[in-house]
């Protein structure tokens, strides 16, 4: 591309304007062009909720890989879940020590579980 090609297409992509407007505007030009989900060119649409939480690890058991202090200080834990072994951050109501055997209640998503003491393992380190 030669340098006078090069110079004619910075100054086409410095004249384009964006459109920035609000999501309404958006949804109401869309139903004007008829185009059902698809957006004018140029404007970007609506971020879409993400639902970040881990529904295949309620319900699974795991072990306490490192302790649980109870309330909102974590521990950790690991879980067969996927067909895979994987750690979680593991927040519990009661103090849960190393080597515990828990059940994932509820997960809060970004790899954050609820667990409860399954009634094995070592729950408070007592012998």
């Amino acid at each position: 591309m030669g340098r006078v090609a090069k110079l004619r297409l910075f100054e086409r992509s410095r004249s384009l304007e964006f459109d920035q407007s609000p999501p309404e505007a958006v949804e109401e030009a869309a139903e004007r062009a008829g185009s059902g989900d698809r957006h004018p060119p140029g404007v970007l649409p609506p971020p879409r909720p993400r639902d970040v939480t881990d529904q295949d690890v309620c319900g699974c058991v795991g072990t306490v890989t490192v302790r649980i202090a109870g309330g909102e200080v974590p521990g950790e834990v690991q879980v067969f879940v996927r067909g895979t072994w994987e750690l979680f951050i593991a927040y519990a109501l009661e103090p849960t020590e190393l080597g515990a055997q828990v059940r994932v209640d509820a997960s809060r998503g970004h790899r954050a579980v609820d667990v409860t003491w399954t009634g094995h393992g070592n729950p408070s380190g007592a012998r």
